[in-house]
């Protein structure tokens, strides 16, 4: 199996020096709502409605919409999104923002899992967040797709950057390669328009269903991305 040995960087917006991380700070143009890859219309709505934003007190970020019922939902992202916090706030596709709790962080992966704190049973606030859970869905994947896909494949990758949704297109250079800098198997793949912010948000094949998520990316832009596979397996744990 090959091995890449390239330097990769958090794809969050860091709020605190974390210099002995190794992370490098990005600096994104505030106000920028019209750069290439920008959400537009109804394209890709259905990822639109799975991709959230991530506030944590020392770091921003993205993530998706992994499962949800009436009286739970949670959310996945990248687990150097969370850091050490255990607090945050999500917020979901139609503006509105909840509170979340870190539900599960990965040893060995750069995933984790947040749980939205549940409405009270009673009032106004039982009917925003059924209102919420209704403009969100979570992500769809087939397995199937996943296990078939190779070198060359499109993809596309959808999180916010700056506050604002952006939709990036890439292609797959290899669906499992190990690379040192995450310690695990990654998809690799070109994707230059990635920006700060997205990391933890979703990538998708060609017919939107979930290929991974965004971890990482290159000064070359070539981006790490966190298999579907290891996501499931890992969820297997705790579910």
């Amino acid at each position: 199996m090959r091995e890449k040995k390239k330097l990769f960087v958090c794809l969050a917006v860091c709020l605190l020096v974390l210099s002995a991380a190794g992370v490098i700070l990005f600096e994104m143009n505030r106000g920028d709502k019209d750069r290439p890859g920008s959400i537009a219309g109804q394209h890709l709505e259905n990822v639109r409605k799975c991709t959230v934003e991530i506030q944590m007190p020392g770091m921003t970020g993205s993530g998706i919409v992994w499962r949800q019922t009436e009286s739970k939902s949670v959310i996945a992202t990248a687990a150097h999104v969370v850091g050490n916090d255990t607090e945050g706030d999500v917020t979901l596709a139609d503006g509105t923002v909840k509170s979340a709790s870190v539900l599960y962080v990965s040893t060995e992966f750069d995933l984790a899992f947040l749980e939205l704190h549940s409405a009270q049973p009673d009032g106004g606030e039982k009917e925003r967040t059924v209102k919420a859970q209704e403009s969100s869905h979570t992500v769809s994947y087939d397995r199937e797709l996943y296990d078939a896909m190779g070198n060359g494949d499109s993809l596309s990758a959808a999180g916010y950057a700056d506050g604002t949704l952006l939709d990036v297109r890439g292609t797959v250079l290899d669906m499992w390669i190990y690379m040192e800098d995450f310690s695990s198997y990654m998809v690799w793949a070109d994707m230059p328009q990635a920006r700060a912010g997205m990391s933890g948000g979703g990538v998708y094949d060609a017919s939107d269903h979930l290929t991974g998520i965004l971890c990482g990316i290159s000064e070359d832009g070539k981006t790490a991305i966190l298999p579907l596979a290891i996501m499931l397996s890992e969820w297997s744990l705790i579910e």
